[in-house]
Parts: structure tokens; C-alpha cells; sequence
């Protein structure tokens, strides 16, 4: 494989409105520049549906990677941030958000069951030294 050149960039110091000229691509960085920060959730949320253009190619991308990211936006808050910025796609943006968490809930299930599995391995190995 040869080496890929790559471009690394602060998004912090980039003025919001300045980080792209195209909407899709402004909300996907938004979403990735203030995913780790201490910022509401329902406001960054709200900033990057009003930016998102209805059907684009990112908006599943964008949408589950910042409920990845942001694990204090419930449904509540997810419904009350698309009725206000996005009321017509309230079924879509609901519909990408509990494939979502259904996919986040079976990988944290794997993940116990790989422990609790384990676990009982290192016992049985106990009991039978």
C-alpha cells in the first residue's frame, strides 16, 4: 500500500459559517468540530440539521455519528430538535436514529456477553486447578 498524504486541520479556530462553502460538508465538520466538546447537545444538534440539505448523501453518516458521540441526546431531545429544525423529516431522522442506538445496544451487548463469557471461563479454570 502506498502512503497516502494526508491533511490535518484544527477545525476549533475555523469560524462555524467559514468551515466549508457547501452546506453538507459544513455539517459534517460541525458535527466532528464540537463532537468532543462541552456544548449542548440539543444545541449543536439543531446546527447541524439546519445546515444538513434534506436526503444528502452524509445525513445517515452525520446523524448516527453524532448520537455516537453525544450520548445525552435521548429521543425526547432528538424529537423536540427535528420538530423545530426539520419537522418534515421527522420520520427519517427518527427512523436513522433508532438503527442507530439499536446498533450501539447490540455491540454493548456483545461486549458484556464477551466479559460475563470471560469470566466464567477464568472460574471453571479456577475450579479445575
Amino acid at each position: 500500500m502506498r502512503d497516502q498524504p494526508y491533511f490535518l486541520c484544527n477545525l476549533g479556530p475555523v469560524p462555524d459559517r467559514e468551515l466549508a462553502s457547501d452546506a453538507e460538508v459544513r455539517a459534517a465538520l460541525l458535527s466532528l468540530k464540537y463532537s468532543h466538546r462541552q456544548i449542548d447537545p440539543e444545541t449543536l444538534l439543531e446546527a447541524v440539521l439546519r445546515e444538513l440539505p434534506d436526503g444528502a448523501y452524509l445525513e445517515p453518516h452525520v446523524i448516527c455519528y453524532i448520537l455516537a458521540t453525544q450520548p445525552l441526546i435521548t429521543i425526547d431531545v432528538l424529537t423536540m430538535v427535528v420538530r423545530r429544525a426539520k419537522p418534515h423529516r421527522e420520520k427519517v431522522m427518527l427512523s436513522l436514529a433508532a438503527k442507530e442506538w439499536m446498533k450501539q445496544g447490540r455491540a454493548e451487548g456483545w461486549q458484556e456477553g464477551r466479559a460475563e463469557g470471560e469470566a466464567d471461563h477464568a472460574a471453571r479454570s479456577i475450579l479445575t486447578v
